[in-house]
């Protein structure tokens, strides 16, 4: 459900002012360091001016110097840094290469493909985004530059990574292996579980024999499989008798040699199960009290030999057939030897005689062989299933195939052969290793690595129906695989290698050196088949006479074990064999495989994955380090080499500085001697050269804040820091030594734990954490935190932010909905790779009488929904394990359609479900399609009817181009839609501020206004002190519980958006304006320019912001 919408990049647009204490650190301390220094720091860069042209402040170079250092100082010395080390590398880039790569960093790919599915509007604003992002870093009109030194830098970290060997030749052995496939053919099916897979197997009466293979089911089943005729063959049906003999106590056993009957005293016999007493009565029967005959003399036998061979001979054999053995209401007919119809059986296992009479309670006949359904089978036997050759059974694949797929494919032949289908054109027939794996991994691994076609032994298919587990996919497969490339089994070959390079001697006396490790990076396991004598380890105890012993060993590469084994004779005295050791050397795994080519494409991916993918900046970054050690990187600014060294955490630090050279290298790359130094000039310079007026409202903030009226509105007249003694200005020092504090507390908490701050110093801390390098510097951090709410009041009225935002909060308001939602999802997923296909797409291709055919399917899917008595997770569960004639869910099944269930409340760190809004935290407005979010405001507003109000849940569905939404909502957390509205008790006499009173629940702009300047406050200052109106003279609105909490709800989202740091910077950009850029040797733009780029960063953080706002 979520769109793939364009998120802004510009991090620090989303950075909330927060005036609390973090771990901070504020003792400073600077020795004897020296800091490289400007020629002119003293020079006077930007002044601002009141309104009469008087001089307010001044921006001195060293002050800007400062901020730059501060702001991105180590970013801007790399750049230089880097572009003399890298200047080979600029100097071979064709503008071909640096258009790609803007290209790239614009749209965050340079693939035509992928550029073609970005829609317009998706589009425009990546490219607004990258835009802004250049003006900000100073490259609005030179992105080429920009681009240069992006892709000098991956280029130079490529050619190290080739160089250095980082890609080794077994990472290639095991991309190769394990990643590494030509397309292939195969029949592959779906099924949506294990369920619906076996009943699809067994309408085309396939069985799973042992796990192994498989094969076809006869119809039938033998109730014993061990009942055998006297041609060893399986019994189908019998009649017999069933004779006893006696023991040499007298006893009474059946064929099994059980005692049946026990005799005891008087001649008097028992069952071990009964008081019953029975006798042999004159004629030798067993007979009970009453005389009746229990087994009659004729079926008692002296011994067992005489009553098996009764038993043989009154043994009458049949044969039970039917011409079709899978109808049903065919009578299956029982043979006697001569082939003699003598019984019919009956679909209910009733016999009836010749004359059809029913005779199944009065026959001696016991049917062995019972023909039944194959949904009563459980297991496959060798009596009740045939075997199949591989041509069968891809007869019954394409059977299968054009079952489930026939409603939406072509069908296959079901005459065709494997020669036949490897020349089809069928795109369904032709997989490709990479799109498989995108889907899902271990599928991929098993359709082209464990399915292996060049191990004639190996079957080609599935003998069962598989889940393959991943994130995007829970199906079952069944895949019968048409051909594979002829791939070298490399493991294999060294595997062959290691062991020839095992050398035992062929007899000893002394102790075996077993080789642990091998060619290959290969591990080598050893077990001795006789340890008293040779060891596990090798160690040998000489025996008594001349032993031979077996070694075992497992060779491992690659995580693929071989095993074999070495005869070794250990001599009860003698010498030990002579051994050669091997001369030779371990072979490249290049050479093993013996295909260049296919060598160095994996070679190459590799290390591009290493530039390129998930971890490519992390890597580009590291060989930049080892680049700038090769050429000594030195650091002159102590800060600056502090920063540096939290990136390389091996840099040394130059302590004592340096007055002039702020970095250096000694040479680069193709000029070894030739060193180039950066002094603080050069630095300045350069960084102007890229947007000095964004810097110029970093480098102005303390003091416009200080010079404003806000400061004295909250500090007082006295803009002397050192000298301001106001309540305010001692809650700062407080602040300030707050933070001391807890850097104590942190340094002992560190202590306790055997640990310490990775920092030298309170001086490092401090300016790792905030950027500051004196108390004093500290002090004004947490002063601009107390000024910054003001100004971004100043922009609610400067900007009319309010009457902005109103339109919005109307749309919050009506909008509002707090609904538990649950979700089916029906969708169609033809092309199988685990996501949705475009159910929009689906539907503009279908022509009339198709659109009006799925339309009603899709009614008739919802209805079965609707009727469906238990949860959508039970629903799921019965559709997916539904077989594809089921009454109500098989024809969906056959035409193609999925269905997936969601919850789509959100769970927070605590594990707490929270319901779905409009707005706010757990808000969708901008995270699922517009029409999604139009169906739950429209669920919500019907659910707020009178006559719908009581009702356990709601229901409705939407379109999107996932699928089909069948929507059910339950009452939210807050369901009950806040109010705005209120009256006061007494207007003669209100109680809360003017503008509080609403005849509607709407929210009105006055009351949004009294919220905003209560927002404010709240802000600015502590409410919790009942004195604070009096002490700043003040008036805090005083608004009613409810709305606020209403307005907390349409509103507040909408101000904590607004008070963040670019607020500020926007208003910054307006108070420079007054205020002139003086002609400097630092740089070469003109005061105009430099105004103009002061506008664009304005602009850039007002669009940012407030753009979406505008009408």
């Amino acid at each position: 459900m979520k769109t793939n919408g364009t998120k802004k990049a510009i991090i620090i647009f989303s950075i909330l002012i927060v005036i609390v204490l973090s771990a901070i650190l504020v003792a400073f301390a600077t020795g004897n360091t020296r800091y490289p220094s400007l020629s002119d720091p003293n020079g006077v860069f930007y002044q601002r001016l009141d309104a009469d042209g008087n001089v307010v402040y001044t921006i001195t170079n060293q002050e800007l110097f400062e901020e730059i250092k501060g702001n991105d100082g180590v970013s801007q010395t790399l750049l230089l840094i880097d572009s003399y080390l890298l200047k080979s590398y600029l100097d071979d880039l064709t503008d071909e290469q640096i258009q790609t790569k803007i290209t790239e960093l614009t749209y965050g790919t340079a693939d035509p493909d992928d550029l073609a599915t970005l829609d317009d509007e998706t589009k425009t604003s990546l490219e607004t985004t990258f835009t802004q992002s250049m003006i900000l870093a100073g490259y609005e009109n030179n992105q080429e530059a920009y681009a240069s030194i992006v892709l000098a830098r991956e280029l130079f970290a490529r050619d190290n990574i080739d160089e250095n060997g980082e890609v080794t030749g077994m990472e290639v052995a095991s991309e190769y292996v394990t990643s590494y496939f030509e397309d292939i053919k195969a029949i592959r099916i779906r099924f949506t579980s294990l369920a619906d897979a076996k009943d699809v197997m067994k309408q085309f009466n396939l069985l799973t024999y042992n796990t192994v293979t498989l094969r076809e089911y006869l119809g039938y089943v033998f109730t014993s499989e061990t009942l055998l005729d006297d041609d060893t063959a399986v019994v189908e049906a019998y009649t017999t008798v069933t004779p006893y003999y006696f023991d040499a106590s007298g006893n009474i056993l059946d064929l099994t040699e059980t005692i049946i009957y026990t005799k005891g005293t008087n001649d008097i016999y028992t069952k071990s199960s009964s008081t019953t007493e029975y006798t042999i009565d004159g004629s030798g029967n067993l007979v009970d009290v009453s005389l009746t005959v229990i087994i009659p003399n004729t079926e008692l036998f002296d011994s067992l030999e005489t009553a098996e061979a009764y038993k043989e001979t009154n043994t009458v054999y049949y044969t039970v057939s039917k011409v079709d053995a899978f109808d049903e209401n065919e009578d299956a007919v029982v043979k006697d030897r001569s082939d003699n119809i003598v019984y019919t059986i009956d679909s209910d296992g009733k016999i009836y005689d010749t004359a059809l009479n029913d005779v199944t309670d009065s026959t001696d006949l016991i049917v062995n062989k019972v023909y039944t359904s194959i949904d009563s089978v459980s297991v496959a036997t060798l009596n009740n299933s045939t075997a199949l050759t591989n041509s069968e059974v891809l007869k019954k694949y394409i059977q299968m195939y054009n079952y489930v797929y026939g409603g939406y494919r072509d069908l296959i032949s079901e005459t065709a052969s494997a020669d036949t289908l490897l020349e089809s054109d069928n795109p369904y027939l032709t997989f490709t290793y990479e799109d498989v794996y995108a889907t899902q991994t271990s599928l991929a691994t098993y359709m082209f690595r464990t399915l292996d076609l060049s191990n004639t032994a190996n079957l080609p298919f599935s003998v069962s129906p598989k889940a393959y587990a991943g994130s995007s996919d829970d199906s079952y497969y069944l895949v019968y695989k048409l051909d594979q490339e002829n791939k070298v089994d490399l493991y294999g070959k060294m595997t062959d290698l290691i062991e020839d390079e095992i050398n035992l001697p062929a007899q000893t006396v002394d102790n075996l050196t077993l080789p642990l490790t091998g060619w290959f990076d290969s591990k080598i396991a050893w077990s001795s088949e006789i340890i008293d004598v040779i060891a596990n380890d090798g160690t040998v105890t000489l025996p008594d006479e001349d032993t031979p012993v077996e070694l075992n060993y497992t060779i491992t590469v690659g995580g693929v074990a071989r095993t074999g084994s070495v005869v070794v004779t250990v001599l009860a005295s003698g010498t030990t064999s002579t051994v050669v050791p091997s001369i030779n050397t371990e072979p490249t795994v290049k050479s093993v495989l013996n295909d260049p080519t296919v060598y160095s494409l994996l070679y190459n991916q590799l290390v591009d994955e290493m530039v390129y993918g998930t971890s490519g900046e992390t890597n580009v970054t590291n060989q930049l380090i080892l680049l700038r050690n090769e050429y000594n990187l030195q650091i002159n600014d102590y800060y600056l080499a502090m920063e540096y060294a939290d990136t390389d955490g091996d840099f040394v630090i130059n302590e004592k500085g340096d007055k002039v050279i702020l970095a250096s290298v000694s040479g680069r790359i193709g000029d070894e001697e030739t060193s180039y130094a950066i002094s603080a000039d050069d630095f300045l310079s350069y960084t102007l050269t890229k947007n000095p007026g964004l810097y110029i409202l970093y480098a102005s903030q303390v003091k416009e804040q200080i010079f404003s009226t806000y400061f004295q509105e909250v500090f007082g007249d006295q803009t002397n820091i050192s000298k301001n003694k106001s309540d305010k200005m001692d809650a700062m020092y407080q602040q300030v030594q707050s933070a001391k504090d807890y850097y104590i507390y942190l340094s002992n908490l560190y202590a306790q734990y055997g640990m310490a701050l990775p920092y030298e110093n309170f001086s490092d801390y401090a300016y790792m954490q905030y950027k500051t390098k004196t108390e004093a510097e500290l002090l004004n951090y947490f002063i601009q935190g107390v000024i910054q709410p003001y100004m971004i009041n100043e922009a609610m009225t400067d900007y009319d932010l309010i009457d902005m935002l109103f339109p919005t909060v109307s749309e919050y308001y009506d909008n509002y909905f707090s609904l538990n939602v649950t979700h089916i999802v029906i969708y169609l997923d033809f092309d199988e790779d685990g996501t949705p296909d475009s159910y929009n797409d689906y539907i503009a291709s279908l022509n009339e009488v198709d659109a009006s055919a799925f339309e009603s399917m899709i009614a008739q899917i919802e209805t079965a929904i609707d009727e469906y008595d238990g949860t959508y997770t039970e629903l799921m569960t019965e559709y997916e394990a539904a077989t594809r004639d089921d009454a109500t869910w098989g024809s969906f099944k056959q035409a193609g359609i999925m269905m997936l269930t969601e919850t789509l409340n959100q769970t927070d760190e605590d594990g707490i479900s929270h319901s779905v809004t409009y707005s706010g935290d757990y808000g969708v407005k901008d995270s699922y399609v517009p029409e999604y979010v139009e169906a739950l405001i429209n669920l919500y507003q019907e659910y707020q009817l009178e006559q719908n109000l009581t009702l356990e849940n709601m229901i409705g569905t939407v379109s999107t181009d996932f699928g089909y939404h069948v929507i059910k909502v339950t009452k939210g957390d807050d369901f009950d839609q806040p109010s705005a509205a209120f009256t006061e008790d007494d207007s003669a006499n209100p109680e809360y501020s003017v503008g509080s009173e609403n005849e509607s629940d709407e929210p009105t702009l006055a009351q949004i206004a009294l919220y905003a300047q209560y927002f404010f406050y709240s802000t600015a200052y502590d409410l919790s002190d009942a004195d604070v109106e009096i002490t700043y003279d003040i008036e805090i609105p005083n608004i009613p519980a409810s709305v606020s909490s209403a307005l907390k709800v349409y509103f507040d989202p909408l101000l904590q958006n607004v008070y963040v740091l670019g607020t500020v910077n926007v208003v910054l950009a307006d108070y420079l304006v007054d205020g002139e850029f003086v002609t400097n040797d630092y740089t070469d733009f003109t005061s105009a320019e430099i105004f103009a780029m002061l506008t664009e960063v304005h602009d850039v953080y007002y669009d940012a912001l407030f753009a979406e706002y505008e009408d």
